[in-house]
């Protein structure tokens, strides 16, 4: 049908252009000998006498009006048109279109679907967002990854890095160790004072506070170069210390915990807590500031304004509460020192799990680091050793 009606508008279309032509080239004749009887009257006015002039005019008047009479046929005879293109229906079509009132139904059809996300940041890196997993406590079970030794000693805080090596404090030495990610030896790194606690802000830098030590102070670590950038002096002893670049909290002994600003190093109180021992550690997830007390046997949980959430304590399964950390689902695991353990509690604080003890290896536990980009957990004890544990 479309071939049919596209041929018949080109037949149409050929012989329509055929007339237009043969009247255009005739009108352009007619120009031409207009043009040339224009020409003969300047000739005439130029060089004519009076009697020339007269009989060359009434030849012309008589040239003029057949011309006139040429121009006007085409009107007179309708050979000039004007054209319109229509389409005149088939009447069976006509029918159907009144009888048939719709085509169909819009519906919509739904169905489950994995969600793609992409981001343009560095090569349009692509994220697919699975189902999520449950939250349940209950469904956290940890696998051994790796044993390391050669930790060192009195070792108070660790982390995991970007590029999987690890971070131990070794308090006494005035150093931090470091270990390649197959768990060898790869550097110390000196300060000038003793090293409590330490956390990665972002993949460059670490900061490390001093604890006990006179100084009083936070360092600012450049991993790359394995030096002190900066040193930042306090007013009191900082010990546990937690958080990202943005906003970093530390523990005081006897006051609390505070929060610093990296860029103009201003500090504003949190949680006042003149009683606050000094083996307290604490971790940040979400709007939340997670604490521990170890000589109450405490876990606690603060929003960012330091107002009380939660508190878990049950000294039976969990004694002297030290290193924290937080995964991805806000569930909370903490070391105990006394217990010989590893117990996580639910983000709500109602429920709780021991997921390691003294079989797995724990002598002296005291610190732990929860990698929420590989959801692995770092384990260390207070001498030598340590352990990585994939969380499934």
């Amino acid at each position: 049908m479309k071939k049919a009606i596209t041929k018949e508008l080109s037949e149409v279309e050929k012989q329509e252009n055929k007339e237009i032509c043969q009247l255009l080239k005739l009108l352009e004749e007619k120009e031409n000998e207009i043009v040339e009887s224009q020409r003969k009257i300047e000739n005439i006015k130029q060089n004519a006498s009076d009697l020339q002039a007269f009989l060359a005019f009434k030849q012309l008047e008589k040239d003029v009006y057949l011309n006139d009479e040429f121009l006007q046929s085409p009107f007179d005879k309708h050979t000039i048109k004007q054209y319109s293109l229509i389409y005149q229906p088939n009447a069976t079509l006509q029918n159907f279109v009144f009888n048939v009132e719709t085509f169909g139904k819009v519906l919509i059809e739904t169905k489950q679907h994995d969600t793609i996300l992409t981001t343009s940041k560095r090569k349009q890196a692509q994220m697919t967002v699975k189902e999520a997993k449950s939250t349940s406590i209950d469904d956290i079970s940890l696998k051994l990854h790796m044993t390391i030794n050669g930790t060192g000693n009195y070792v108070f805080g660790c982390c995991m890095l970007p590029d999987n090596k690890t971070i131990f404090t070794n308090h006494y030495s005035n150093s931090l160790r470091n270990l390649k990610k197959d768990g060898s030896f790869d550097c110390d790194l000196n300060t000038s004072h003793s090293t409590y606690d330490v956390e990665c802000i972002n993949k460059d830098t670490l900061v490390v506070t001093s604890g006990n030590s006179s100084s009083k102070c936070i360092d600012i670590v450049d991993i790359k170069y394995n030096r002190v950038n900066k040193n930042i002096p306090l007013d009191l002893f900082a010990y546990a210390i937690a958080g990202t670049d943005g906003g970093l909290f530390y523990s005081g002994k006897e006051t609390g915990i505070k929060m610093i600003n990296l860029q103009d190093e201003t500090v504003r109180q949190i949680v006042r807590e003149e009683k606050l021992p000094e083996d307290c550690y604490i971790a940040t997830f979400a709007n939340n500031i997670y604490q521990t007390k170890s000589t109450e046997h405490f876990v606690i949980c603060h929003d960012l304004k330091g107002n009380r959430q939660w508190t878990f304590k049950k000294d039976n399964v969990l004694k002297y509460p030290v290193g924290i950390s937080v995964d991805n689902n806000g569930n909370v695991f903490v070391v105990g020192c006394h217990s010989q353990n590893v117990v996580v509690v639910s983000a709500d604080g109602k429920k709780h799990k021991e997921v390691l003890s003294s079989k797995d290896g724990l002598s002296n536990p005291w610190s732990l680091h929860y990698d929420r980009s590989t959801n692995q957990l770092l384990v260390a004890n207070v001498h030598s050793s340590a352990f990585i544990y994939d969380c499934v």
